[in-house]
């Protein structure tokens, strides 16, 4: 339901208040009507009965459904049985459905191994709040934005996404940074097209692991081991864990 408003000295038009509020426009309630026709074993009483009974079941209630024009989808909305006829062996209603403007495919995971940053497309319908599950620390990038979550699961309310198609960075290993500028001396940007910070923090180096010290160079003498300190203290990680991070919400469509 769109709310317009003028804005004396606006040159663009009016504005969508819902919009410009909430980040997304307004909808209205979705009506259906629906007739029965209903065979009564009986006379018009037997047929007064049923309808006795459909309005005491269904009027004014309010009840989530599936309608077969539509399948995979559920509905929900308040009913009311607005006209009704009682007949000999027939009995005849129409029904008035005030629903809400989405009707949903129920509830949808997603899952992204996020070892070094990964980019994600997510599709959904309504502007949702997901969940985010995950065993490690990761990172979440959306539309320049960075969210932070710890292991668990939780959400954000300021991590909105939005439809048809969200596009997210996510980073599952954001300690695995052992890079400096200097190793990418005489490169520009364009030259990592396609590559997330993550992957450049790592200098495109598998997941890394801290040396024991008991392992080479520091099994020897400090004086023999050469190069820094962040280059020795790290090694390849040949058994990583699990870098998985799910994304869960309500797949909502109008």
């Amino acid at each position: 339901m769109t709310r317009w408003l003028d804005v004396p000295g606006r040159r663009d038009g009016p504005l969508d208040v819902s919009e410009v509020a909430t980040g997304s426009p307004e909808y209205g309630r979705r009506r259906l009507e629906v007739e029965l026709l209903r065979i009564v074993p009986g006379g018009r009483p037997q047929s007064t009965g049923w309808l006795t009974e459909l309005r005491r079941w269904l009027h004014n209630r309010r009840f989530r459904f599936e309608v077969q024009w539509d399948p995979g989808y559920t509905y929900e909305g308040r009913f009311s049985v607005e006209e009704n006829a009682a007949h000999d062996g027939i009995a005849e209603a129409k029904l008035g459905i005030e629903c809400s403007p989405w009707k949903t495919r129920g509830e949808r995971t997603y899952r992204v191994e996020a070892s070094g940053g990964k980019t994600v497309l997510l599709r959904l319908g309504a502007p949702v709040v997901p969940k985010v599950t995950c065993e490690h620390p990761c990172l979440v990038n959306y539309r320049g934005r960075t969210f932070a979550f710890e292991p668990g699961t939780s959400t954000d309310p300021d991590l909105v996404l939005r439809g048809p198609e969200a596009v997210l960075t996510v980073n599952a290993t954001p300690e695995n940074g052992t890079a400096t500028w200097a190793g990418y001396a005489g490169a520009a940007w364009g030259d990592f097209d396609g590559l997330t910070v993550a992957y450049l923090m790592s200098a495109g180096k598998p997941e890394a692991k801290s040396k024991p010290w008991t392992s080479p160079p520091f099994d020897g003498a400090w004086e023999a081991v050469s190069g820094t300190w962040l280059e020795n203290a790290f090694e390849v990680d040949s058994t990583p864990p699990k870098r998985d991070v799910f994304f869960t919400y309500e797949w909502k469509d109008l």
